[in-house]
């Protein structure tokens, strides 16, 4: 019994506090070009053997290119097994990725692959979905054995167990692979547009203007809508919006009036007759001889006159004909660029069925920006909420043609994008749509949309004023309830957005007059003045919602700032001589401060709860897993 009991007790108690936590991902960062975490008890521990075998550009590219280096690091969710790069040779463009549990030493660590591209892992880490090489060869790995999937892949989204991946081959083709059954061919190339809804395995795709959904459960394409132009935006769950022809076959010829001829209508001057001179044995007498010589040199007078203007006439003739074939060019270009980016029809699918939202939208804004200063992967959040903008473009008054070839030519551009850009213009001025999910309200003419708040109970917008629109916007909150906006409300004039906070309130900023310095106000109320650099990286980040990091003051000179941190109404210092830094999802900050100039080293440290720790005293760069699906290269 009592045997029993003590081998309860190892297997229950001792053995679980013998095994190493995971590894925080915030904990790790470079130093002497190799990657280090810190572990529970506060120690320095390699992953990286030698990270670089050409060690010329290992400190160089841990300090300039850091996240090309993150981007390659992966954790499995409990943080026990990490994939790393290693013994990375010659430019760094061969990738050996390894893998290991954090409680083995780095001489154990698993290879993985040579020449990894892109990787995708299950949350337990013990599956790997991984394209290698420039022959772009998808894998599935168990770290044990691979399984060949597909040659030329270019893009790919495997499932959470990873035993389904959805990929797309360099001639367009898509294709669905399983564990169990192999490779299917979904579409050939014919298809147009394509994406993928991971939680769902769905894949969805445009074919002769039908949009379809695929899934791997049903393995059997769904028709969603049919005249379609593209699809705006795919949730991980399966939610669809996408745009159907609107434009009733419109190009953008159709915003053009027609100011100059045709290169077949330009007609050339006909050239004057040369006056023949007079011959003696013609006339019976030298009076009649005479008198017609007098006439001759009349007409040569004429003639000389008229070779002039006709000379002139051909010059004219020439710079008509050749304005004319510009003419014809510009406008064969504009004949065949439909305007259906311009003129759409919006609709959303809920997973099940698909209803109409708005008619004759455009959604070039389609998401404004959500965190606005926060790191990309984490700017877009799941829920089906955008921007549209409505007008009508029998209102916008017709440009000559003449004017879109003089800014063609003034600008080095083509036809189509003079009017590309003359069409946003008129777009942007019109209606601006607020969407959430089968619905969509219009807003003022002439709002440009800024932002979501996350519950997507308030929305941010901006006007600019017409006759100075480089200049910073007029910022509005409106709120919505039952997806349908309230009242408009005013919240600062000639200011810039800056984050939107979980609980809605809008962060923005006031410039100074010479640019250098902006004043951080929170719901109307300044928090304090940040110092503009934008070399150290972002200026303001609020990617937890919550607080703001910023730069208070910095030094051009020394390249480094004093870092301080609002939150709850209160700002303080986190540390001085900070060269960059990075706020996690947690409200978390890394930071890299110090800095010897001479060796690019300093300390990494995180700073939580009010106090700043360090983690080393020699690192040279900031290596916090970034939060994406897939890691590596993104091709």
């Amino acid at each position: 019994v009592v045997l029993g009991l003590l081998a309860v007790l190892v297997f229950l108690v001792i053995l679980p506090m013998m095994q190493p936590k995971g590894i925080d991902p915030v904990s790790l960062y470079a130093k002497d070009g190799e990657i280090y975490y810190v572990n529970e008890s506060g120690e320095e521990v390699a992953v990286t053997q030698q990270l670089f075998l050409d060690d010329s550009i290992g400190s160089q590219l841990m300090t300039s290119d850091w996240w090309a280096v993150s981007y390659y690091l992966a954790l499995s969710d409990d943080g026990t097994r990490i994939f790393y790069p290693d013994q990375i040779a010659g430019d760094a463009s061969n990738i050996p990725l390894y893998t290991r549990l954090i409680g083995e030493p780095a001489d154990k660590a698993v290879l993985v692959d040579s020449d990894v591209v892109q990787y995708q892992i299950t949350p337990d880490g013990k599956t790997v979905l991984y394209c290698k090489g420039s022959s772009k060869t998808l894998y599935q790995s168990d770290l044990k054995n691979r399984t060949l999937i597909s040659v030329g892949v270019t893009s790919f989204l495997g499932s959470r167990d990873g035993q389904a991946v959805f990929y797309v081959d360099e001639s367009g083709a898509l294709y669905q692979w399983t564990a169990s059954g192999g490779e299917t061919l979904i579409t050939d190339a014919t298809s147009t547009s394509s994406g993928f809804a991971q939680n769902k395995m769905a894949a969805y795709y445009i074919i002769d203007g039908t949009l379809y959904e695929y899934t791997v459960a049903s393995a059997t394409p769904k028709q969603i809508g049919t005249n379609v132009q593209d699809i705006v935006w795919i949730t991980p769950d399966g939610q669809v919006y996408y745009t159907a022809s609107a434009d009733g076959g419109m190009t953008l010829m159709d915003f053009v009036e027609d100011d100059i001829a045709q290169g077949g209508t330009v007609t050339m001057p006909e050239e004057p007759e040369e006056p023949k001179k007079p011959s003696r044995d013609d006339y019976k007498d030298d009076k009649a001889y005479e008198k017609a010589m007098k006439q001759y040199e009349k007409d040569w007078d004429a003639y000389d006159k008229a070779m002039g203007q006709w000379e002139q006439d051909m010059s004219d003739y020439y710079d008509q004909q050749e304005a004319a074939e510009e003419a014809d060019s510009a406008r064969y270009e504009l004949e065949n660029t439909s305007a259906k980016d311009f003129i759409a029809d919006l609709y959303y699918y809920d997973g099940n069925t698909t209803g109409l939202v708005a008619e004759k939208v455009a959604v070039n804004n389609w998401r404004g920006t959500y965190s606005l200063m926060s790191s990309i992967w984490n700017s877009y959040p799941d829920e089906p909420m955008g921007f549209v903008t409505q007008w009508d473009p029998s209102t916008m008054e017709k440009i000559p043609l003449s004017e879109v070839i003089e800014e063609r030519k003034e600008q080095s551009c083509t036809a189509s994008w003079v009017m590309e850009s003359k069409l946003s213009n008129a777009k942007n001025s019109g209606h601006l749509g607020i969407v959430v999910g089968n619905t969509c309200t219009l807003s003022a003419e002439g709002i440009s949309p800024v932002a979501f708040a996350p519950d997507g109970s308030v929305m941010y917008t901006a006007r600019y004023d017409e006759e100075n629109p480089h200049n910073s916007a007029t910022l509005y909150r409106t709120p919505i309830q039952d997806g349908k906006p309230g009242e408009q409300e005013t919240i600062q004039t000639g200011a810039m957005p800056v984050a939107v906070l979980k609980d809605g309130r809008l962060a923005y900023g006031i410039y100074s007059t010479d640019g250098l310095t902006l004043d951080l106000y929170v719901d109307g109320v300044k928090v304090d003045t940040t110092d503009i650099h934008y070399g150290s990286g972002e200026p303001v980040q609020g990617t937890d919602g919550e607080s703001l990091a910023y730069f208070s003051t910095w030094d051009s000179g020394q390249n480094c700032g004093t870092l301080n941190v609002w939150r709850d109404g209160e700002s303080v210092t986190v540390a001085g001589n900070v060269q960059r830094f990075q706020m996690l999802n947690d409200g978390r900050i890394l930071c890299l401060y110090d800095v010897n100039e001479e060796t690019g080293t300093g300390t990494v440290g995180i700073f939580a709860n009010g106090t700043l720790t360090p983690l080393s005293q020699n690192a040279n760069s900031l290596l916090a897993v970034v939060d994406t699906s897939t890691h590596g290269d993104y091709y």
